[in-house]
């Protein structure tokens, strides 16, 4: 449920200008246990990805109107703070956003609705943050296109974001990040939901950092992805794959996910892997493996429990021996929405 304030806009001579702002946001604290690959153990109670949001819109006539989101999300579990934040202005031409915001990976984060709740930063990428801009089609038949620029921003440079600051070959991080241009697609037609994109990178030939492994992950040069879901009623079925080309060699990731709704409960599960070929460095070389289950119960249309638990194997293979080694984690926390 969105509750509004009426927020002071614009303070002149003449009076002052209102405009209307919606707040609405999520709070998630709970209770995390993790086993390490080399069997340590960890627990304990915390929050987990609570965010805040103000929303304001302005209407300019012709069909054309302005939408602005300020989000905060001081209270975290990824590796950056960066609320998702954003202007669009949409009309019968499309949409053309200009944003920071926080991202999953792209299998993580959903498999065109179904999956994504607990593998990213474990088997996939971590959350990240970044600059972009994006314009959008209108929907023909429900189909659209859609053309991206983004700038992906190092995880410990986040704080200092602003205009000019991105994935530049200044800074603390010469090299080591790229900007991305890309053209995808979306197509939604009942239970059907099908999305996918290519993307190029630019410094392909920069030299990027040493992981704690010793090994390094070679420069993206370009990735095709494509997921697609079905619901059918009783249950969703999805899946995906996110095809990375890379300096040296080739990164792929794949997701099948199924969703099952029992009234106020449901139950999900998915398995993704992820695979690197021709890199020529052991550490990274070889397919690992992931999986989940997850179990959500609505309390009310705002409040729920849920509870996950992960398998998955190590980030990298065993530098000495090249066996995988596995860690799980388990997660119970309340989710309240506002």
């Amino acid at each position: 449920m969105k509750k509004t304030f009426v927020a002071l806009a614009v303070l002149a001579a003449s009076g002052a200008s209102f405009a209307q702002v919606a707040i609405t946001g999520t709070y998630a604290f709970g209770y995390r246990a993790d086993t390490s690959n080399t069997g340590g153990a960890s627990s304990g109670l915390g929050v987990d990805t609570s965010t805040l949001n103000f929303t304001a819109t302005e209407d300019l006539g012709g069909g054309t109107k302005v939408t602005a989101v300020m989000g905060f999300d001081g209270l975290y579990r990824g590796t950056t703070n960066a609320g998702d934040s954003y202007v669009t202005v949409g009309g019968t031409f499309g949409t053309v956003k200009m944003s920071v915001a926080r991202g999953a990976d792209y299998l993580s984060g959903g498999t065109a609705g179904v999956a994504g709740f607990g593998l990213d930063g474990l088997l996939f990428s971590a959350l990240w943050a970044g600059d972009a801009i994006a314009y959008t089609s209108p929907s023909f038949s429900g189909f659209n296109v859609s053309l991206t620029h983004e700038e992906i921003t190092p995880n410990a440079e986040t704080a200092a974001q602003g205009v000019g600051i991105g994935a530049g070959d200044a800074g603390a991080y010469p090299g080591n990040y790229q900007r991305r241009n890309g053209i995808g697609f979306k197509y939604t037609g009942g239970p059907l939901v099908v999305d996918g994109a290519y993307q190029a990178y630019d410094q392909q030939g920069a030299a990027p950092a040493a992981t704690a492994a010793g090994t390094t992950t070679p420069n993206f040069v370009s990735r095709t992805r494509l997921s697609g879901s079905y619901d059918f009623g009783v249950a969703k079925l999805g899946g995906g794959v996110d095809s990375r080309q890379l300096v040296s060699g080739s990164r792929v990731d794949t997701l099948i996910g199924a969703y099952v709704p029992f009234g106020a409960a449901s139950v999900g599960v998915e398995f993704g892997t992820r695979k690197y070929d021709g890199t020529g460095q052991g550490g990274l070389e070889g397919t690992r493996n992931g999986s989940a289950i997850v179990a959500n119960y609505a309390l009310s249309k705002r409040t729920s429990v849920q509870g996950f638990y992960v398998k998955y194997d190590n980030a990298t293979l065993n530098a000495v021996n090249s066996t995988k080694q596995s860690a799980d984690r388990t997660e119970v926390q309340l989710i309240h929405s506002f």
